[in-house]
């Protein structure tokens, strides 16, 4: 089929003007009857090319009169899509059930369904008067819908609709008269702003949006896909009607978290003040826009309940990969995980070992992989009693990086949830294998069964001749692999609960102190956090060694007074919302302080542990936030 670009004999070429005899001062409907079958083909080209595409973008007309057009009158194709839109234009005096159908089917027949996302049908009658005809439109947009084309109607009520809006294609189309009778039968528009719904929130799967009047941001939250967050800001005043603007992931989820903490809305990270006490800047990388106190009151009501859904969405995700505790690769646009680092020799033997190793070479519980030389797949053909048929892991090696690239000697072998994307198991260790699960098996299971493997290889190459001893006791050095594999978790553990021991308490310790010590972020910290802290290090100060009284009073800013009765006034006279980050490390080192230099109980552990349960909540949504940002 032959596409004719636009010229004066084509759908935009000027109309043949319509008017009308009657004397009625206002026109209700326009005089359709009178316009030529070519000329609303011509009008609908022109209502499509106002609602879908950008200026300097035109639509085609499909075929010429005669020719066969499989349902199809016009098409027209934006920059960024993938498929082509396309309208069947139908000026007809009446219309039947039987013909959408017929007109449907012509479509579905012919050979651009397969390569279009929407179907218009444009009709110069209404279709709502009658039942039959609007049961055979429902039947006919359910049938394109199940072919993942999206169905419209624009009947002659809703092309009237969109002509009252736009007077010069009513005169253009028409006359000016009918343009000066039909356009103003409406109300004149006053000088007061569009507004937005009032405290609105709607989320249809990942994409949210939240009104508050005069502002409106639009939100795609992180999915399996997709782990990126990233936004759309929209005004509701006049002056800003038609403008939208972007908000990347970093800058949205720092404005999110900031909002889901107690704040002030004229204090934000996007914030800067004007001469004018009651307008502000709207600041980002990329724009300056000056707002209301209000606007800014009401954008804040939207990010404060946007932070809800997203906390939600990304908590949702990290259950499922239970992967926090293992950093994500900055350079990859993917949700790429690094689990462990090992050295490139190593690396070599696993991928030799799963050669060997191969489901279609054994039946074994280690013949689980699909061999490659590059990659490590494991799988399964048939249900095990360990594991379910298909994959359960498809693991890559990624270089460490740094000023040799390729060449640095150890690798990090990594997990990424979208590698079994099409794969129906839940995950778990039957199915599909999380983070946690893969960098326990890797350092448990795979990692012993490769040393032994290779210890037996090493044992039947000896030669009788040479290695007489070691070929009949099999004392052949085994491969001190502890020595060489390194995990990457950068916590010890998921949850400070896990923590059943003063060792593993005393690690969840130094993680929050690293942590905070270098945080960044606009989000307050709240002095409940801080308070947690020194109840802790006044419960155990009771018994911590004199001599490092001083340390903890040199930490927290105390006087020369008795270190517990100081705690204690500390804790008393912190009465504000919020603290920082470093008097939070501070009172974290001294927590860590008194843990290495006393003697703790079993309730001690329990009651530390509970108390700072927030302490690591927070520390968890920081890097949530950093992950999925």
């Amino acid at each position: 089929m032959a596409y004719t670009d636009i010229d004066l004999g084509n759908l935009l070429a000027d109309p043949k003007p319509v008017t009308t005899n009657s004397i009625e001062p206002k026109l209700g409907e326009l005089p359709w009857e009178q316009m030529h079958w070519e000329d609303f083909q011509k009008l609908c080209a022109r209502l499509v090319q106002r609602q879908y595409l950008p200026s300097g973008i035109q639509v085609f007309q499909y075929g010429k009169s005669g020719q066969e057009q499989d349902g199809i009158d016009i098409i027209w194709k934006t920059t960024d899509a993938c498929k082509y839109s396309v309208a069947e234009v139908k000026h007809w005096k009446a219309v039947k059930p039987s013909n959408i159908q017929k007109w449907l089917k012509a479509f579905l027949d012919g050979e651009r369904a397969t390569d279009s996302q929407i179907w218009i049908l444009c009709l110069s009658v209404n279709i709502e008067d009658d039942t039959k005809l609007v049961m055979a439109w429902d039947a006919a947009k359910t049938e394109l819908e199940s072919h993942d084309i999206q169905a419209l109607v624009w009947d002659r009520g809703f092309i009237e609709e969109l002509l009252r809006g736009s007077p010069e294609l009513v005169e253009r189309f028409f006359s000016k008269e009918i343009r000066d009778r039909f356009c103003y039968t409406l109300s004149m528009p006053t000088e007061e702003p569009r507004l937005f719904r009032r405290n609105y929130i709607g989320q249809s799967d990942s994409y949210l949006t939240a009104e508050n009047e005069s502002v409106r941001v639009e939100v795609i939250l992180p999915t399996r896909n997709s782990p990126h967050a990233s936004a759309i800001l929209s005004f509701a005043r006049s002056n800003l009607e038609g403008v939208s603007l972007a908000i990347d992931g970093k800058d949205l989820v720092r404005w999110l978290q900031w909002a889901g903490h107690p704040h002030d809305p004229l204090k934000g990270p996007f914030t800067l003040p004007l001469s004018n006490p009651d307008r502000f800047l709207l600041t980002t990388p990329k724009f300056q826009l000056s707002l209301s106190s209000s606007e800014f009151e009401q954008l804040d009501w939207c990010l404060r309940h946007i932070w809800t859904h997203y906390l939600s969405a990304i908590q949702t995700l990290e259950n499922d990969w239970r992967c926090l505790r293992f950093k994500r690769l900055s350079g990859s646009s993917q949700p790429v995980h690094a689990l462990i680092s090992l050295p490139r020799t190593l690396w070599r033997l696993i991928m030799e070992y799963v050669s060997e190793h191969d489901y279609v070479k054994g039946e074994s519980d280690q013949h689980i992989f699909d061999a490659s030389n590059s990659v490590l797949k494991v799988f399964s053909p048939a249900t095990k009693p360990a594991l379910d048929a298909g994959y359960h892991l498809i693991s890559y090696a990624y270089d460490e990086g740094g000023p040799t690239g390729r060449y640095e000697p150890n690798i990090n072998i990594c997990w990424n949830p979208n590698n079994l994307r099409e794969l129906s198991s839940p995950w778990g260790p039957r199915g599909q294998w999380d983070a946690e699960f893969t960098h326990d098996w890797l350092r448990l299971t795979l990692l012993p069964n490769v040393r032994d493997w290779h210890q037996r290889k090493s044992q039947q190459n000896l030669s009788w001749l040479t290695n007489p001893v070691e070929k009949l006791t099999g004392n052949t050095p085994a491969l001190a692999m502890e020595d060489y594999v390194i995990s990457l978790a950068r916590l010890s553990m998921r949850h400070i609960a896990e923590a059943m021991t003063v060792e593993e308490l005393n690690r969840c310790l130094h993680a929050m102190q690293l942590h905070f010590s270098c945080l960044s972020t606009s989000a307050v910290l709240e002095q409940d956090l801080l308070i947690s802290v020194l109840r802790c290090v006044q419960h155990l100060a009771y018994r911590l060694p004199e001599q490092h009284h001083n340390y903890i009073r040199g930490n927290l800013q105390l006087g020369r007074e008795p270190l517990v009765e100081s705690l204690v006034e500390l804790i008393a006279s912190n009465n504000t919302n919020s603290t920082n980050c470093t008097m939070l490390e501070m009172a974290l080192r001294s927590l860590i302080c008194c843990s290495e230099n006393l003697i703790w109980t079993d309730s001690d552990v329990k009651w530390v542990q509970q108390m700072l349960e927030p302490v690591w909540a927070r520390m968890r949504e920081d890097l949530l936030c950093e992950m999925f940002s």
